[in-house]
């Protein structure tokens, strides 16, 4: 580039030949890249190609915490590539898997506040019951969704398995054992 920026004839380099195009006899020029820098929306959208699929950053902050904590929690249980790919790609899938993904999440960040060492301040119990509600808002969105999937003869089974496995990790985490056996037993009679 500095020689032809004077003209210089550098040795050692092969020079393209010039070509005529269908276009005008002139060739087309080089693509350069964009310089412009992104809006920070725009920069976000491309490094979370998801993020459009959540209605608010709320969503997408619990979604992220299931895919940070809860994920990598649950792998000790079962298989790791179950809800590090399975559950997600579902999610992409069923608007009712998000929802159940995202409230496990937020149920994550809720048993994570109520659990952590130290004075609990009036801030941090608000925030905690915003975790807890939030994660009761989507698990109730999420349910709605199964009732409507279940009713729905296309509905995909494994679909509707991986909203039930999820509504099962939900009520163990929250403490309702006896909600979680019963949604084990409706995904066995599923499955039948």
């Amino acid at each position: 580039m500095r020689c032809r920026s004077v003209n210089y004839q550098c040795g050692g380099y092969v020079t393209k030949q010039k070509h005529k195009t269908k276009y005008g006899g002139k060739p087309l020029p080089a693509l350069a890249p964009k310089t412009h820098t992104p809006s920070t929306q725009a920069d976000s959208l491309r490094l979370n190609p998801f993020k459009q699929r959540f209605i608010n950053d709320q969503e997408f902050h619990y979604f992220k915490v299931f895919c940070d904590t809860s994920a990598p929690h649950l792998s000790e249980y079962l298989d790791e590539n179950l809800w590090t790919s399975v559950v997600l790609q579902a999610s992409e899938q069923e608007s009712f898997i998000r929802h159940a993904v995202i409230a496990v999440g937020a149920l994550n960040m809720a048993n994570i506040a109520s659990t952590e060492p130290g004075s609990v301040e009036e801030n941090e119990k608000s925030a905690n019951v915003g975790h807890f509600e939030f994660a009761l808002q989507q698990y109730g969105k999420s349910i709605q969704g199964i009732r409507k999937a279940c009713q729905m003869a296309p509905k995909s089974k494994r679909l509707i398995l991986i909203a039930c496995l999820l509504a099962v990790c939900f009520e163990y985490s929250h403490g309702s054992n006896e909600c979680a056996v019963a949604h084990v037993k409706n995904g066995i009679n599923l499955r039948m």
